[in-house]
């Protein structure tokens, strides 16, 4: 027969009542939502591609930077480089200039954003010019070299543009193929030369 001591058993119980009455909980704070760090996702420029006719004809690229949301970011600086020196030049800034004949990929980035704009170089003639201007001959058979210079809009002389000749009065002045012109007789002539559409 096993015999027990109540104030043992009160003190025990005492002990433990204690002992859990003393804990207390705190409250959590509520967790703040982080704000997403906006991020360059998109560039638009403007123009998307580009035609010149005439070398050192100059175009500004416009640029617009957007974040993941789709929202217009300021104060982006879009990094430019061309794929063909030789054809278009651009600064750091986007201005475009043609430099040769040809075609270039200009490429802008921010960040991992990037965004592409097609050259296309390829001169028009616009004008000719031709040297000298005028000519008297003294004797028949005095002859003279007529020089042609094809210039394009921005005034840059073509390389390899074909002209062809001719004459108001073949009884008075000849022309060659090359631009040589003979005097033959006595009288006024007009020599034309021709490029394309264009003469003079």
């Amino acid at each position: 027969m096993t015999i027990i001591d109540r104030r043992s058993v009160s003190l025990l119980l005492s002990y433990l009542v204690l002992s859990c009455g003393g804990e207390t909980s705190t409250p959590t704070a509520p967790t703040t939502p982080t704000t997403p760090a906006k991020v360059a996702t998109s560039i638009t420029v403007s123009p998307s591609t580009i035609a010149f006719t005439a070398l050192g004809a100059p175009i500004q690229l416009t640029s617009t930077v957007k974040d993941q949301g789709g929202m217009v970011m300021t104060g982006q600086t879009v990094t430019w480089i061309t794929s063909d020196e030789t054809v278009v030049t651009v600064s750091s800034t986007g201005f475009v200039q043609a430099v040769g004949n040809g075609s270039a990929i200009l490429t802008g980035s921010v960040g991992s954003a990037t965004a592409t704009v097609s050259v296309t170089v390829a001169q028009v003639a616009a004008t000719i010019e031709l040297s000298p201007t005028s000519k008297t001959f003294t004797s028949v058979g005095d002859t003279v070299t007529l020089v042609p210079t094809v210039k394009d809009a921005g005034g840059t002389a073509m390389t390899g543009q074909t002209v062809t000749w001719s004459t108001s009065s073949s009884s008075i002045a000849t022309v060659s193929s090359s631009g040589l012109v003979t005097a033959v007789a006595g009288g006024t002539a007009t020599v034309t030369a021709t490029s394309g559409s264009l003469s003079t």
